[in-house]
């Protein structure tokens, strides 16, 4: 079965990613941390590179005598289709690409192949890129405690009763 890559998940991922909503000061600086040796390890291809691979690689495939501007529109797709990722990944790609397809590749095509081909680091990238864009949690925020009911017959046990049942008179049922 080939490997199937988006951003987020690689075939055979154990459970799907689903970015926090908040994280601890802890967690912010940690992802950072973590997310900055990656960044200097999975380092994104210059544009001039890119498109000229990306030119290269199209021009195995028949490539119909259009409108300049058109063509402009379209290594502009393949541009923002392929940013971010790594020189070595993407020229790798094309090269297992005109080796094993017979087919003109998509955009997403080499996309997809270009991440198989970093692997689990770059899904771990993007995943600390979100945690890191989440808000961080200030310490008043942490869980409140968890609630803790007054002692049967104490004042406040009584107190408390007492607006409940009057709440509850009010809606017209009877404690």
């Amino acid at each position: 079965m080939p490997l199937v890559a988006t951003d987020y998940t690689l075939d055979g991922d154990e459970k799907p990613w689903s970015s926090p909503r908040s994280v601890t000061v802890e967690q912010h600086r940690a992802a950072h941390n973590t997310l900055e040796r990656l960044d200097a390890e999975i380092v994104p291809c210059t544009t001039e590179w890119l498109s000229g691979r990306i030119a290269t690689l199209l021009a195995h495939f028949y490539v119909a005598d259009t409108d300049p501007m058109f063509n402009r529109a379209v290594a502009g797709d393949w541009l923002k289709a392929m940013s971010g990722l790594p020189q070595y990944a993407v020229a790798e790609a094309c090269e297992r690409w005109l080796k094993e397809k017979t087919t003109k590749p998509k955009p997403a095509d080499i996309r997809q192949l270009s991440i198989s081909i970093v692997g689990k680091p770059w899904i771990w990238q993007q995943r600390l890129r979100e945690v890191v864009a989440a808000p961080v949690q200030n310490e008043g925020q942490r869980r409140a405690a968890p609630y803790v009911r007054p002692p049967h017959g104490s004042p406040e046990y009584q107190s408390q009763r007492g607006r409940i049942d009057e709440i509850l008179k009010r809606a017209g049922i009877t404690p």
